[in-house]
């Protein structure tokens, strides 16, 4: 799913309900905390969150993108 220069605040809890979504394109929005809901996106494998001002980053998300091919390293540092 692309939804890149929206200037999305929050994702929708509805996201979540894509039950076999695997990629998610947010870049370049108005994020400023990773979205709750990404937690129960099970199946997601590729997200994209640059370009948005993400300043807080609540571990239990963080820990919950397990299925996302980056480490927590790299994810961590992406999102900073």
């Amino acid at each position: 799913m692309y939804c890149c220069s929206n200037k999305l605040t929050d994702l929708p809890d509805e996201l979540a309900e894509l039950q076999h979504l695997r990629v998610l394109r947010v870049k370049y929005n108005n994020l400023t905390k990773l979205p709750e809901v990404l937690v129960r996106m099970n199946k997601l494998e590729i997200l994209e969150l640059s370009g948005n001002q993400i300043t807080v980053v609540d571990d239990k998300v963080l820990s919950g993108l397990s299925n996302v091919r980056q480490d927590y390293a790299a994810l961590r540092t992406l999102l900073l």
